[in-house]
């Protein structure tokens, strides 16, 4: 994931790009690079990739809690780290 250092009371944050050990989001940037989608916004695609890499983390886990919400069970599990979208219960 992005690493950002700082506090919103200064003019600086600090952005570091991490090493990639996710294959997932490793493959995401060099996606969004392969297509130069990075370029509409003018962003790394470091940055781009562990957005869209966190939003189907939080994604997943708000399925995951409306289906514990409604005392439903969940039968998916992710093999790539990332908690799985539950599969429908007929």
């Amino acid at each position: 994931m992005l690493y950002i250092s700082g506090t919103m009371s200064t003019d600086t944050i600090e952005i570091t790009k991490p090493e990639v050990t996710e294959p997932f989001l490793s493959e995401l940037e060099h996606l969004i690079n392969r297509f130069s989608e990075e370029s509409g916004s003018d962003t790394p695609d470091f940055i781009l990739a562990s957005y869209l890499y966190g939003c189907l983390v939080n994604y997943n886990r708000s399925l995951q809690a409306r289906e514990n919400w409604y005392g439903r069970e969940i039968h998916q599990k992710s093999s790539n780290g990332i908690p799985a979208v539950p599969t429908a219960t007929p």
